[in-house]
């Protein structure tokens, strides 16, 4: 999603061909904030402006659009499990649960407060595999997590800038493992937390202009069905199973990939020898 040029925009690595969606009459975009694929290649967009989320098809061609001005203030962005839509609603700092075949409203999750299930200025969502609800808290510096029902289950980091605190918590993403991984846009960072603990497993990214720095990161998301695309660019003795996108709002690379996998080289004895031996070959070239 290109937030400048208000655009969804479509890269497409297995065709190598780069769109956009063609929105236009009823599905024109106003301020879209938030994006949900769906396995079937539908696209929920969180527009602002519209007050509205409005959904594409496979074809990318307009179907219809949930909610206005009546039921949303500041919808910033949205999931879908099975057959409810999740919209989290900024200004009214709360989760509106929608039937997808309707657009009825069903449940809403939260209201303005610091409690346990409670939640203030919330801005991003992710659904899991289970249909448990994980809501960036924002201005509480948190991620909650909800079953199902809706009701609160735990709650993951704190305001600080000690390891596992939030300063500006952005993007979140679930993986199969059961991983939550949440983007910090003033620590230019992700942490990942183990989702049965809530405790931290590890941080990368950072500040600076050399690969794999972060500039205001703020979108994440998981990819496992173009891992073999991306296996061109690892080392050969590194099996690639997933990748991570993170959206930067600024610097020069707007997108970056990280890859995650297991090393199937060795040893560390056995990779110190290939090492050597690639420098001495190196090394003994005219």
């Amino acid at each position: 999603m290109d937030r400048m040029h208000k655009k969804i925009l479509i890269l497409d690595l297995a065709n190598r061909r780069f769109d956009y969606i063609q929105d236009q009459r009823l599905g024109a975009l106003g301020d879209p904030s938030g994006i949900w694929v769906t396995p079937d290649d539908f696209k929920y967009v969180a527009d602002m402006q519209r007050r509205q989320v409005v959904v594409f098809g496979p074809d990318n061609q307009f179907v219809r659009a949930y909610g206005g001005k009546d039921l949303f203030d500041k919808p910033v962005d949205v999931a879908v499990y099975r057959n409810s839509v999740y919209v989290c609603d900024m200004n009214k700092h709360r989760i509106f649960v929608l039937d997808s075949g309707t657009g009825r409203l069903k449940s809403c999750i939260g209201n303005i407060g610091a409690n346990e299930g409670q939640l203030y200025r919330p801005s991003h969502l992710v659904v899991d595999h289970k249909g448990n609800l994980y809501v960036n808290d924002a201005f509480n510096f948190r991620i909650q997590k909800f079953d199902p029902s809706g009701k609160y289950v735990k709650s993951f980091g704190f305001l600080g800038d000690n390891i596992g605190g939030f300063a500006r918590p952005k993007g979140l993403a679930i993986d199969r493992g059961g991983h939550l991984y949440v983007a910090d846009a003033a620590f230019e960072n992700v942490q990942i937390f183990d989702d049965a603990t809530a405790r931290l497993l590890l941080f990368f990214g950072g500040s600076g202009n050399q690969p794999g720095s972060m500039y205001l990161p703020a979108g994440v998301h998981i990819d496992y069905e173009n891992a073999a695309y991306f296996s061109n660019f690892v080392d050969r003795d590194f099996r690639l199973e997933y990748v991570l996108y993170v959206g930067n709002y600024f610097g020069r690379d707007k997108l970056n990939v990280y890859g995650f996998g297991q090393w199937i080289g060795g040893s560390l004895p056995e990779i110190e020898n290939k090492v050597v031996d690639r420098i001495n070959a190196g090394s003994q070239k005219p």
